[in-house]
């Protein structure tokens, strides 16, 4: 490794602004995970409701009917054509015409009839936003009598505030990282590195046995994967060649300046880590260490302790502009 420049790196650093649209966004599907779904059987069912369905292929005879739940309004146009306006308990054949970009490949531009049985309707209700359903929801348990302690979430106001403060928070973070990676990339492409090419193949290799245990535990192979992603093997392994260069390139450099730059993980740093994962886990620190005795776990422990104090070394060496 022949480092090139690695302090006074110059990068930008852009972090969204989070806005009121953000936050009624983020309210909206708050009040969609506590919708509630009750039946109804007073009328034909219309766009949005819920319903359970029974579906068969008409021109597949012997096929078995399949039974779904659905949104009216989540699917093809024609299928929520036709279950609009039925009644539970009603049957009828419709003619769906399915995209040339389907993802059946087997459907793409056909038309089929398909049986329709319609069991149950329910309509999507969405909770009323106010003070009392934010204070049931989010505001916590506590004696009836008590006062409900100062962070408690319990007004409207109280939840925009949480979820502003929560968004800026991971808007932050995310511009973090990307400023992080950035100073990383940049560092990596002014270096000069060489390494064997049994190094990137024992990397290759590590991801290929990996996909293939993954794909065995879907009950899938690596023809299916090939078929599904429309690539061959070739096309893989270059991909993950690529990769496992461009993870050994980084990973050197680092090293490299790690040593030069003589960082070194203390005893201190280890409690204080220690310290920090009890606390992100809400148990005593005894149990963390506990925890990383048991499994073996401390090399993982000081890795990470490393990482974060290189990185926090080229964050303070970098000259990182912020930008809007």
């Amino acid at each position: 490794v022949e480092l090139g420049q690695y302090t006074g790196v110059e990068v930008e650093r852009k972090q969204r602004q989070i806005t009121d649209k953000d936050v009624e966004d983020e309210i909206s599907g708050l009040l969609e995970k506590h919708a509630q779904y009750p039946e109804i059987t007073d009328r034909p069912a219309k766009v949005g409701d819920v319903v359970r369905i029974e579906t068969r292929a008409e021109n597949e005879s012997e096929e078995e009917a399949k039974r779904n739940v659905v949104q009216i309004g989540d699917n093809l146009p024609d299928f929520d054509s036709g279950l609009t306006g039925m009644s539970p308990g009603e049957e009828k054949v419709i003619s769906v015409s399915y995209p040339e970009d389907h993802d059946s490949e087997e459907l793409r531009g056909k038309t089929v009839p398909i049986s329709l049985k319609l069991h149950e309707i329910h309509e999507k209700q969405l909770p009323e936003l106010t003070d009392e359903w934010v204070k049931n929801s989010f505001g916590g348990k506590h004696e009836e009598d008590a006062e409900p302690p100062p962070d408690a979430i319990d007004t409207v106001d109280k939840l925009r505030n949480t979820i502003k403060t929560e968004m800026e928070k991971a808007a932050q973070s995310a511009a973090d990282n990307d400023a992080h990676n950035a100073i990383v990339l940049k560092i990596i492409e002014g270096c000069k590195v060489d390494f064997p090419q049994v190094m990137a193949d024992e990397i290759v290799k590590e991801h290929l046995e990996e996909l293939v245990e993954n794909l065995k535990k879907r009950k899938l192979t690596l023809d299916d994967y090939f078929k599904y992603k429309e690539i061959s093997f070739e096309d893989l392994r270059s991909q993950y060649e690529e990769e496992a260069r461009q993870e050994l390139r980084s990973m050197l450099v680092l090293r490299e300046i790690t040593d030069k730059e003589s960082i070194q993980v203390e005893e201190d740093d280890i409690k204080a880590e220690m310290e920090n994962m009890a606390a992100e886990n809400s148990v005593p620190v005894e149990t963390i260490w506990a925890y990383v005795d048991k499994t073996k776990a401390m090399p993982t422990v000081r890795n990470r302790i490393l990482t974060k104090k290189l990185m926090d070394f080229l964050v303070h060496a970098s000259n990182i502009k912020n930008v809007g």
